[in-house]
């Protein structure tokens, strides 16, 4: 599933060397990593306080170092993306994530707009700096100027595949920043002076379960570029969509006990012809990354229902609104920019593959943000019947997984 959230979907994850961070960068090997690094990195309090910088990072914001010091981070992210970030920022304090990466706006101190891409990363619970976070900035893939994006010019019909590679290059090279970050910042904090075995038995832990988070994410990554360029075929079969959401709700539950999966289902729903193993792994994907967006205590809900000539599978979750071009936008767009960022198994390149199961059975994957919050899944397969030939529409069935 997705978890660090995903430096993990986003679910991305010591006593002494971090919380004396500041002191340990004046020395040694440990000053030469922090002091001379390209990425901006900086340290931050509870409130999102700047405790101590490196040069780069206050070259990112055109600031010196004592004046960055006595500001908060929040101040200098653009009105329009301020919001966001506190959000984020208060989920990864409160232990919902370990951390995250987003692209936002930062306004310099010279009067400048500028983008950055953003990977914030919890100290771990026995440094010794309860409620802090890294954060490690640098400029986005192409500047992200001007502000507001240019609509993407109409390439010609033969440059399509090039195009596509363009793309997927770009997605795995998102999903791959954050958790190689945080292995490089924590194996540098093991190299620290003052690190005792409980901080280098922590700061493993985190790094293997970072380089875990890799190899997941390469498999991924290795899926996707087969589903892409149609070396993986599909086998469809008349299949029950309401037995597979079941049936993944039960795997879900043993694997998450703490969240709660509800689900919404229409009876005599006509069957779905699908891969019946590319069909649960989707569906596993879509579970995945609601429950990295949700807040703790909050449910899943996994609907199903019938529209004419195909069945719909579609999870809704609890978390933050995702930024759209247009209602029921499909995955093509947000996966890259407009979707949050998170890690944990990287929800762009879960939802990129989950993308490609639909398109490889004629169907459609697309999301549309909740009236009252959340954001909504679906997943669109052709049914086996023709619309009139099932039995009555419109009787559901209810039940509860998990907690």
């Amino acid at each position: 599933m997705v978890s660090p959230e995903r430096a993990a979907g986003v679910r991305f994850g010591g006593s002494g060397p971090v919380a004396a961070w500041p002191t340990a960068v004046a020395t040694d090997l440990h000053s030469l990593a922090f002091q001379h690094t390209a990425v901006g990195l900086a340290l931050l309090t509870a409130d999102g306080g700047v405790s101590e910088a490196n040069p780069a990072f206050c070259r990112f914001l055109a600031a010196e170092r004592e004046p960055l010091l006595r500001t908060r981070l929040p101040d200098l992210v653009h009105p329009e993306d301020r919001e966001a970030h506190v959000a984020w920022f208060g989920r990864l304090l409160g232990g919902e994530v370990t951390g995250y990466e987003r692209e936002q706006r930062y306004l310099r101190l010279d009067g400048a707009v500028t983008w950055g891409r953003t990977t914030m990363t919890a100290v771990p619970a026995g440094a010794g700096s309860a409620g802090r976070a890294v954060c490690a900035v640098g400029p986005t893939e192409a500047d992200r100027m001007p502000l507001r994006p240019t609509p993407p010019r109409r390439r010609p019909d033969g440059d399509e595949r090039l195009a596509a590679r363009e793309r997927y290059l770009s997605l795995v090279s998102h999903e791959f920043r954050t958790p190689l970050t945080s292995i490089q910042g924590y194996s540098e904090l093991l190299s620290g002076p003052t690190t005792g075995p409980d901080e280098v038995a922590e700061f493993a832990r985190v790094i293997h379960r970072e380089a875990v988070q890799l190899a997941a994410m390469l498999d991924g990554m290795l899926l996707l570029d087969r589903l892409r360029s149609g070396a993986l075929a599909v086998f469809p079969e008349p299949t029950d969509l309401n037995t597979a959401a079941t049936e993944m709700a039960a795997r879900f539950a043993l694997a998450r006990p703490d969240r709660a999966v509800e689900l919404d289902l229409m009876a005599a729903l006509p069957l779905a012809q699908a891969d019946r193993g590319r069909l649960l792994q989707a569906l596993g994907y879509l579970l995945a990354n609601a429950d990295d967006r949700s807040p703790a205590g909050r449910p899943i809900v996994v609907h199903t229902r019938r529209e004419r000539g195909a069945v719909c599978i579609a999870v809704t979750d609890d978390g933050p609104p995702i930024v759209l071009a247009e209602p029921g936008e499909t995955y093509d767009n947000f996966e890259l920019a407009e979707l949050e960022r998170v890690r944990a198994g990287g929800a762009g390149m879960e939802l990129a593959i989950v993308r490609e199961i639909a398109h490889l059975h004629g169907g459609r994957a697309w999301v549309d943000n909740g009236e009252r919050g959340g954001c909504t899944f679906h997943l669109r397969l052709p049914s086996t019947r023709r619309p009139g030939e099932s039995g009555p529409v419109g009787a559901r069935t209810s039940g509860r997984r998990g907690r």
